[in-house]
């Protein structure tokens, strides 16, 4: 049932700043999923390295 709810494509999310750190790492556990097939990549980074609209990037998931 949650192959049949994900459509194809690519998504790209970026966090400036996470504000519950246990919802964020419950976010990551539920997609893990497509992860494990090979559907979805995670790319995190530290140190900011890019601005998007005037905000500082800390975190990236593509």
């Amino acid at each position: 049932m949650l192959e049949a709810a994900i459509k194809e494509g690519n998504r790209i999310t970026y966090v400036a700043k996470v504000k519950d750190s246990e919802l964020y790492k419950k976010y990551f556990r539920a997609a893990s999923y497509l992860e494990w097939r090979g559907d979805f990549k995670i790319v995190c980074g530290g140190p900011v390295e890019a601005t998007n609209e005037g905000h500082s990037m800390k975190f990236a998931a593509a």
